[in-house]
């Protein structure tokens, strides 16, 4: 039971880790991108950013 109990506990945290990490660096990165806005703000113009970070590296 210990076994299968620990194998679990490995899955679940490299599940955690794997979705927190990038939420993490967006939020920091939208944060750096937005200055002092709320979270808030930069999760909602998330995706225009990166529209025009698109086009931009198009043009």
């Amino acid at each position: 039971m210990k076994k299968i109990n620990k194998q679990i506990s490995i899955i679940n945290l490299a599940i955690f880790v794997v979705i927190l990490l990038p939420i993490l660096y967006g939020v920091s990165y939208f944060y750096e991108r937005t200055g002092s806005r709320g979270i808030a703000v930069s999760m909602k113009i998330e995706e225009k950013i990166l529209v025009v970070d698109k086009h931009y590296i198009i043009l």
